[in-house]
C-alpha cells in the first residue's frame, strides 16, 4: 500500500463545562478535567483519574452529562418554520427538482404551478435533477 498524502484524521470534540469544571471528549483519546477556578489558564489537566482519583467524581459526573446530552433528540432543523413554508413551492426557481419521473412531469408542473415546483410524481419515487 503506498500513502499519498496525509493521513487526516476528524476529531469531534465535545465539552461540558458546569460554571467551575470543563470536562473535553475526543473519541480515542483519555478525557480531560480542568478545574477553572483554580487554574482559569487550564493548564493542569485533571482528566486522568488514575493520575488523580480525587477528580474522579467531577469526571464520571460531567461524562454523564455528557453522555445524557448525547442520546437525547436533537431537532436539526436550521431555519425556522416560517421560512421553509415561505420557500415551499419555489423549489424550480431554484434549480431543484425532486419527485419527478421525467422531463414531461416538470413541464406539466410548471404549467400547473405557475412555473414552481410543488408537485409530486403520480409513476413513482424516482427524483430527477435538472439543469
Amino acid at each position: 500500500m503506498r500513502v499519498v498524502g496525509p493521513r487526516q484524521v476528524v476529531l469531534w470534540p465535545f465539552m461540558v463545562f458546569d460554571g467551575c469544571w470543563m470536562y473535553i471528549h475526543l473519541e480515542g483519546f483519555r478525557a480531560m478535567l480542568f478545574d477553572t477556578e483554580n487554574d482559569p489558564e487550564e493548564l493542569c489537566d485533571l482528566g486522568d483519574v488514575t493520575c488523580f482519583p480525587d477528580y474522579a467524581a467531577h469526571h464520571m459526573r460531567l461524562e454523564a452529562a455528557l453522555n445524557t446530552w448525547a442520546r437525547r433528540h436533537h431537532n436539526r432543523v436550521t431555519t425556522t418554520y416560517a421560512t421553509i413554508k415561505a420557500r415551499a413551492g419555489t423549489e424550480f426557481s431554484r434549480g431543484i427538482y425532486i419527485g419527478f419521473w421525467d422531463e414531461d412531469e416538470v413541464s406539466q408542473a410548471k404549467r400547473s404551478n405557475g412555473g414552481e415546483g410543488g408537485a409530486t410524481s403520480a409513476k413513482g419515487p424516482l427524483a430527477v435533477l435538472l439543469s
